[in-house]
């Protein structure tokens, strides 16, 4: 196995880059992964995960590519940089480039909570994506942003925080702090719209895999039947911790092989 660090420059945008982490099988099978984070606080809680279960799927066979969304992690710009409009661009240049180095004949996205809703959307404008691995989808984004509002302001009560500034301006545009991590109106637009059914991929096999989270069964069931219609779907319940939220490293071993166990099933 080898593992490399890519610095990706997007044309025509000065100093726009996304850093992509690439895991490389011994031998190179033309089967290969994306990874599509979710955003805000969860996304740095995800990333042991993520490098637990590319490495399982590299030792299957797979390269897989980990990257940051521009405005965050280690690729350019700035947090409040980050437009999640211009990040569905930067996915499809980055698949592109992925296939121009390597001969891709099997191409499949994992996306994590937010990344998952990304998919199913970047699925349906590219045919090559043959399938989706899409970990607790938020299937509504609204709700999303209400339960972080709430996550929020449990925290300036613990903390006991009186007078919190939820909103503030860069350079004249305003932004809503969601504990450390601004977002804009266009995102947060964004992020609204997403609701289960919005994208409609098609002929594509599709795991979506649930994890000990309330309420999630009947959101994420309402989505298998929606995708069902025209993909080969199925639902995974796994018994593990929602990793996302929690402030202490979780055991997702049982996740990742579970992964591993369906990737072998296609």
């Amino acid at each position: 196995m080898r593992e490399e660090a890519i610095f990706l420059t997007i044309p025509g945008v000065t100093g726009r880059y996304l850093f992509t982490y690439a895991h490389y099988p011994e031998v190179l099978t033309g089967q290969a992964f994306v990874f599509l984070n979710p955003i805000l606080d969860e996304k740095k809680k995800v990333h042991n995960f993520q490098a637990e279960v590319a490495r399982a799927l590299c030792g299957c066979g797979y390269m897989v590519f980990r990257f940051d969304y521009y405005g965050t992690g280690d690729s350019g710009g700035e947090l409040f940089e980050l437009d999640l409009n211009e990040t569905m661009n930067d996915m499809l240049f980055l698949l592109e480039y992925i296939k121009s180095l390597h001969t891709i004949t099997d191409l499949r996205l994992l996306g994590i909570r937010f990344g998952a809703d990304l998919a199913v959307l970047l699925a349906e404008k590219q045919r090559q994506i043959n399938g989706l691995f899409l970990i607790e989808p938020l299937t509504d984004g609204s709700r999303y942003l209400m339960e972080q509002r709430l996550r929020r302001r449990l925290f300036y009560k613990l903390k006991q925080i009186t007078d919190p500034e939820e909103y503030f301006m860069i350079d004249d545009v305003p932004y809503e702090d969601f504990q450390g991590f601004p977002l804009s109106s266009s995102n947060i637009a964004f992020i609204e719209s997403i609701q289960a059914g919005r994208a409609m991929p098609e002929g594509r096999t599709i795991y979506i895999f649930t994890v000990n989270t309330v309420n999630a069964n009947e959101r994420v069931r309402d989505l298998v039947g929606i995708l069902a219609k025209s993909n080969a779907t199925k639902s995974v319940s796994v018994d593990c911790q929602e990793f996302w939220v929690t402030f202490e490293l979780s055991d997702t071993q049982v996740l990742t092989g579970e992964i591993v166990k369906q990737v072998g099933r296609v």
